[in-house]
């Protein structure tokens, strides 16, 4: 059994883990400091009451007073805490310096009373001296666990200690249960002498500027051994008491967990991963993938990779449990990947609610046929094209009808957008009337303007917007309407109508999305440019309410939005805006260097590499991404990180890697390279050469140079 369970549960300490307010704290320690100072002189004990009358009347002295009395220190206390500083400081043998530490501590718990030395003033004194003597002892490989007990036993443990313990037994031993157990157990021992042992409040010095100490490092690290513990054991995890490790009756987020590790210098990436995995099955197998909670995580989602993710989550779900997923969460799944221009996610999930056997809805439908017309897919279509839309539309429109289901407001809406953006205003007018008794609700004014946009009718789109805002129906365009504007004023370098569009926004309280902020900081920093000023960015993005809402990667989007559109410099200075915001996000780092890589400098760019692989993961994947782009501009760069790649520790050249260098010097005619390259993969490890390097390989057999047969036979294995 978990040490957890049969000593929190029994004891039940956690329940009792409330500690006294700060007011009650600060009267104890006036009467204790009454009690020492009057008993000093008289040679007896006052009572509880007399000397709190005491301490108010010396209060009250000491308020009349301009001058603060600073309060002595027991010269004993202060004598032999200042010996043991020399000792724990000095070169002294380790074991010796523990042996002086128990001396002194034991020797004054003993006199305390007599000489009236306060909790407090003993704890003060020996808190740094206990964690000068556990750093030594951590640097010498020492058992830190009885440094531990130690502290504990003499009352001069602080909760930093704890966690330096329970994280230096992870780093050491990690993966093994009697270690997690042993952590655990260290929790316990933590809450009950927490409990019997008001901890004052006191300031600590890790004694190592890498470490940030806070009181939830130790909570995150017992969490994480619970879990681990659980996972080893193959015992059921349970959530309520997990939650008993917090205070806050919440449990943290893995990246939470994952920085307490990393700041202990405790963290390893494939226990860590186990431990995310485990807790994430756990997870998955209470969810309800049909139910309200999931309905709103997809109406939350914020950004196309969020709704991925949660899209794979009720798949897998579904699965493994043999469930159907619900027509109204795969109804909610299209309307927010159509909200992301995603068409063919969109169609691809009407597919499957038809191969499900079900009847699709009209909601259904009418996403459908949103996606089917619409600006961005007739922008880059060839008139040929854009009539072949039109007859697939119609047909489905058809096919609508005859299964029986009537067009409602939002049918009607879909139908009126298309005509307009096919600049078919007079059908799309007819329908209008047709359908009048369903009414023209604001997606199909939104998709009228649109249309007149679309067709360059842009007189007549202000017009139209102007009398929509007025009719008294409390119009607000879309987004949509509103990028499709600034859009065309862009192409037209008009940046005063940009700006007023940007105005016109705020005062109608439309929230710009990835779209309007791409768009406003690339007219923004080409209009400063063109008279002259020097753009700024952090400035500018203060003012777009959008920008405060943005995660990592929408803003990642926009950041590649303005590298698209060869705007290195304003790409450039969102990435400082951005590297302070989200210094570990692996999208953004990407991003700018591929950006630097293609178009910008290649220092800026190893620059970003190192940030990368210090601070977020050594991993293939940028390593490659800096090999495949720096070949395009520096041959010998290129290959010296092919170099460093091979001596990078646990990172080695992959498939990829082969693939990228093999490909551009067979195409260099670069034979030498090309041998060099063959001959290290015929030397590596690799199991699997994917789809593409087998194929380069092929080119290179005999052409080029013979392949050895190591390169041979994996290559028929992949066969």
């Amino acid at each position: 059994m978990l040490p957890y369970r049969s000593c929190v549960n029994s004891s039940k300490v956690v329940s009792q883990l409330r500690r006294p307010s700060v007011r009650i704290a600060a009267q104890i320690s006036v009467v204790l400091r009454s009690q020492s100072t009057q008993a000093a002189a008289t040679k007896e004990p006052l009572t509880v009451s007399e000397a709190a009358k005491s301490s108010i009347k010396q209060q009250q002295k000491i308020n009349n007073t301009t001058t603060p009395r600073i309060k002595k220190v027991n010269h004993k206390l202060h004598d032999i805490s200042q010996q043991i500083k020399q000792t724990v400081e000095s070169n002294t043998d380790l074991n010796e310096s523990k042996e002086i530490f128990e001396e002194g501590i034991s020797f004054l718990r003993e006199i305390q009373h007599e000489e009236y030395i306060s909790d407090r003033d003993l704890y003060n004194a020996f808190l740094p001296l206990a964690t000068k003597l556990l750093i030594r002892a951590k640097k010498a490989g020492a058992d830190l666990e009885e440094y531990l007990s130690l502290f504990v036993k003499y009352r001069v443990a602080h909760q930093y200690h704890f966690t330096e313990v329970a994280a230096n037994l992870l780093k050491n031993e990690d993966g093994k249960s009697v270690i997690y157990q042993k952590i655990i157990q260290m929790w316990v021992t933590f809450i009950e002498y927490d409990k019997l042992n008001f901890i004052p409040n006191a300031f600590v010095e890790t004694g190592d500027a890498r470490i940030r100490y806070n009181k939830y490092q130790l909570p995150h690290i017992v969490y994480y051994a619970y879990v681990l513990s659980c996972l080893l054991q193959n015992v059921p995890y349970s959530e309520k008491d997990a939650l008993r490790f917090f205070e806050t009756n919440k449990l943290p987020l893995y990246n939470e967990v994952k920085n307490t590790l990393m700041n202990y210098r405790a963290f390893n990436r494939l226990v860590f991963e186990k431990f995310r995995e485990f807790l994430e099955n756990d997870r998955k197998s209470k969810v309800d993938p049909n139910s309200i909670t999931m309905l709103n995580r997809i109406n939350r989602a914020t950004d196309r990779k969020v709704l991925d993710d949660i899209y794979s989550e009720i798949a897998e779900i579904c699965e493994k449990r043999d469930l159907k997923i619900e027509e109204r969460i795969m109804v909610q799944l299209m309307e927010k990947y159509l909200y992301y221009d995603e068409y063919d996610q969109v169609f691809s999930m009407f597919q499957n609610i038809m191969k499900s056997g079900i009847s699709p809805s009209i909601d259904a439908w009418n996403l459908v046929l949103k996606a089917m017309i619409n600006p961005n897919r007739f922008n880059s279509a060839t008139p040929e094209q854009k009539e072949e839309f039109m007859q697939k539309f119609e047909r489905t429109l058809k096919t609508v009808l005859a299964s029986g289901l009537k067009y409602n407001v939002n049918t009607l809406s879909s139908i009126i957008s298309a005509y307009s953006i096919a600049d078919k205003f007079d059908i799309a007018e007819n329908y209008a009337k047709q359908y009048a008794s369903l009414g023209i609700n604001d997606a199909a004014k939104d998709g009228i303007l649109r249309g007149l946009i679309f067709n360059d009718k842009i007189a007549e789109a202000e017009t139209k917007m102007e009398e929509y805002i007025k009719d008294g129906s409390n119009y607000k365009p879309n987004v949509g309407v509103m990028n499709d504007f600034l859009n065309y004023y862009f192409k037209k370098q008009n940046y005063n109508a940009i700006f007023g569009i940007n105005d016109f926004m705020k005062q109608h309280g439309i929230e710009e999305n990835v779209v309007t902020l791409t768009t406003m900081i690339n007219a923004y920093f080409k209009y400063l440019v063109s008279i002259g000023k020097s753009p700024n960015l952090g400035d500018f993005l203060k003012t777009l309410k959008g920008a405060k809402s943005l995660n990592e990667h929408s803003f990642a989007s926009v950041l590649n939005g303005l590298i698209s559109s060869a705007n290195i410099d304003a790409a450039r200075q969102l990435y400082h805006v951005l590297k302070r915001k989200f210094p570990r996000s692996a999208w953004i780092q990407s991003n700018m260097l591929t950006a630097e890589l293609t178009l910008g400098e290649v220092s800026a760019a190893e620059q970003i590499f190192i940030h990368y692989i210090t601070k977020i993961r050594n991993d293939p994947i940028i390593w490659n991404t800096m090999v495949r782009n720096v070949l395009l501009r520096d041959e010998n760069k290129a290959l010296e990180y092919y170099t460093k790649m091979k001596k990078a520790g646990d990172v080695k050249p992959n498939e990829f890697t082969y693939y990228f260098l093999l490909d551009y010097f067979y195409k260099k005619h670069n034979k030498e390279v090309v041998r060099k390259v063959v001959d290290d993969l015929a030397k590596s490890s690799l199991t699997s050469y994917g789809t593409k390097l087998p194929n380069v390989l092929s080119k290179i057999h005999r052409k080029v140079v013979e392949l050895p047969s190591p390169i041979l036979v994996q290559m028929k294995k992949n066969l």
